[in-house]
């Protein structure tokens, strides 16, 4: 499991292992995640197949948790 702490304009890359499932929870705040708006609450879950993921703040202290699941 990851945890940041996103301020608004900040941005960061995370490249996740291959074959593996993410699971992304915006705990609070709003994020853009690779050019999709999530917002406290929402979630997004896929398979990592060599995917480089960029988050965005859009808001300040967006607090973003990252599960990498078997």
């Amino acid at each position: 499991m990851y945890a940041t702490i996103l301020n608004a304009g900040q941005s960061l890359e995370y490249q996740p292992p291959a074959n593996r499932n993410i699971w992304l929870q915006v705990a609070t705040g709003t994020i853009e995640l690779d050019g999709q708006l999530l917002e406290s609450g929402d979630a997004i879950g896929f398979s990592a197949e060599e995917q480089r993921l960029e988050l965005k703040g859009l808001e300040d202290h967006s607090q973003v948790l990252i599960f990498n699941l078997r």
